[in-house]
């Protein structure tokens, strides 16, 4: 895969990823936000990262909730075997942390019992669709559209008036070779349309209740042997999903009202290996011939605080880290004179002088997402991020503000985001410095 590169801006592509509320468009381990499952990859004029990240629930040493992460940059220049973003400091750098989210406390028995009933009906309407695909086109005067459909019984209704058709045509209208062949299908989609109905039907006086999914899945067994169902018996659900594949539905069943407001806390380790090659200085001469390797394990660690509440997401992270002074360390043209005869010339060399000197910093980052930002601009729905970093480096202070604005599509909307990520740097110590980039982004978000 080749990456677009134009005057300093940055092209990310990433992998899709399972959505899940509150994550980071960006994919940043600055982001006191979750990190999102996946892989991005993004490049620069002189650098090429990939990050690989992933998360997950359940019960873990501390709270319910976990995450790592790990990204490293293969750099142009011999200063650095691989870096971590846009500053110097080479390494492979992970991220991992455990905390807790209040995104996997239940719901009340109300809505919990409504996301059932969606998963049972939403497996009525996929066994009923499966059905319908096997009657020939003949016999179905009438499209059915599955997606915006919101009453499974009305649906089977349909497919059954299809099925009826498809008895009275000729076999080779019905494209069956013989009677017998008709015959058999015919009667694999009556079964798999009576066994659809179950789901959705009330027992009747005398017989034990059922729940919808105990419904479900007595109707997957009583077809397992109808090779052509498998598919819609076999479908995972999660309310997500069936809201994206089934929106009308979701719409008219789960009506109960959700927690608007959560949280995650999590507590992350965040290493970085370096390994960077240098000159030694001798006699405050640096030696051009000798190339020496300095690697070491740099430790951090972060606290991330987020909050989400219906399209808002926001949080605060505060971290500490080791790092080497970026100045101090970067590559330098070093030049000897040669004397050949009369004649003379300088020879130059782009390297790093003296042993790396490591240093511990401390930063503060406040960042906040509104996704959608505004109605729906046609296919797509605007989102902002806004980001502010506070950073002490050894006598001197770093403040960065990016404002990343990105579209995404309304159906689908982490399938394809699109967006601009400028930046604003100012450094200050002995002297003021100020830096602005701006980085293009493309890719699925999670």
């Amino acid at each position: 895969m080749r990456i677009l590169c134009v005057f300093g801006a940055v092209l990310l592509v990433s992998a899709p990823c399972k959505a899940e509320d509150g994550k980071d468009q960006t994919q940043s381990f600055d982001s006191p936000l979750p990190l999102a499952g996946g892989a991005t990859l993004q490049a620069s004029k002189d650098k090429t990262s990939l990050t690989i990240a992933f998360a997950g629930q359940g019960h873990v040493l501390f709270g319910n909730y976990w995450q790592a992460a790990v990204t490293g940059n293969a750099d142009a220049g011999e200063s650095a075997i691989v870096s971590s973003g846009s500053g110097f400091s080479p390494g492979l750098k992970g991220k991992f942390g455990l905390g807790y989210s209040s995104f996997q406390e239940e719901m009340s028995p109300e809505y919990d019992q409504q996301v059932d009933e969606l998963a049972a009906k939403a497996g009525c309407l996929m066994l009923a669709k499966a059905a319908f695909g096997q009657i020939p086109k003949a016999a179905r005067p009438d499209k059915i559209d599955f997606r915006t459909a919101t009453n499974c019984t009305e649906t089977l209704d349909k497919v059954e008036a299809a099925v009826r058709t498809w008895k009275g045509l000729p076999d080779e209208d019905a494209g069956s070779c013989c009677a017998a062949s008709k015959s058999k299908l015919i009667k694999a989609v009556e079964s798999v349309t009576a066994a659809a109905r179950t789901i959705v039907a009330e027992p009747s006086g005398g017989q034990p209740s059922s729940t919808p999914m105990d419904r479900f899945e007595g109707a997957c067994a009583a077809v397992e042997d109808v090779e052509w169902s498998a598919k819609a018996c076999g479908t995972a659900f999660s309310e997500s999903g069936l809201k994206k594949a089934f929106p009308n539905l979701h719409e008219a069943t789960v009506t109960a009202p959700q927690k608007s407001f959560r949280f995650r806390l999590s507590g992350n380790w965040a290493p970085t290996l370096l390994g960077v090659d240098y000159r030694p200085v001798k006699d405050g001469t640096p030696d051009l011939s000798a190339k020496e390797k300095w690697v070491r394990l740099m430790n951090g660690a972060s606290v991330d605080l987020s909050v989400h509440d219906r399209k808002l997401s926001a949080g605060v992270q505060f971290a500490y880290a080791e790092k080497i002074d970026e100045e101090a360390f970067a590559p330098v043209e070093v030049c000897r004179t040669v004397v050949q005869g009369e004649y003379s010339y300088k020879k130059c060399k782009s390297a790093a002088l003296g042993e790396p000197v490591a240093f511990d910093t401390m930063s503060a980052t406040a960042t906040a997402s509104i996704d959608p930002l505004t109605n729906a601009v046609g296919a797509f729905r605007p989102g902002l991020q806004v980001t502010y970093k506070w950073e002490h480096l050894e006598g001197k202070r770093r403040h960065t503000i990016a404002l990343p604005v990105y579209l995404a599509r309304v159906k689908s909307p982490f399938d394809l985001v699109v967006g601009l990520r400028p930046s604003y740097e100012i450094m200050q110590g002995f002297e003021r410095k100020r830096n602005v980039t701006v980085a293009v982004f493309l890719g699925a978000r999670p």
